[in-house]
């Protein structure tokens, strides 16, 4: 028998349910850990299969890889992606492209007939309804990766 180191109660160590005696059953910091890598390994998923959607249908926007994306977008975009996978309920490709719109517009972009990632740029910074139907498919194909990524990809 010994002191636990937490709590310094006398008893067996490998009966201890405290992280710090028993550091083979998972810690909160290592469940937090797991939880943030299945996070991004969803939204990363989400993103490049969409990519390569807008490449397939040579879309007229084909934004550039994950790794190349300031922090800030990566951020958001694996915030709103873990928000849609634990959401009872999908948005319409509208309302994604209305909440993607809002998301662009607090990230500093306005709408521009070309994208441009240093003039903040975005052609598709427009209502919906006036989207080409490439684009509004995108928006469609986006939630149905999102609902892959949430059946399918687990921390």
């Amino acid at each position: 028998m010994e002191h636990c180191e937490r709590s310094g109660e006398l008893r067996h160590v490998d009966e201890c349910p405290c992280d710090v005696c028993s550091p083979s059953s998972p810690t909160n910091t290592e469940q937090a850990d797991a939880l943030a890598a299945a996070r991004e390994r969803r939204a990363i998923f989400v993103y490049e299969a969409a990519r390569l959607q807008a490449i397939a249908v040579d879309a007229p926007v084909v934004p550039e890889l994950w790794p190349e994306r300031d922090a800030a977008f990566r951020e958001q975009f694996i915030q709103y992606v873990d928000g849609l996978c634990i959401a009872d309920q999908f948005p319409t490709p509208e309302e994604a492209h209305d909440s993607w719109w809002r998301a662009y517009e607090a990230m500093g972009w306005t709408y521009g007939p070309v994208r441009d990632t240093e003039a903040k740029t975005h052609p598709d910074m427009v209502p919906f309804a006036e989207l080409e139907q490439r684009e509004q498919d995108k928006d469609a194909v986006f939630l149905a990766l999102v609902q892959i990524a949430r059946d399918w990809i687990r921390s």
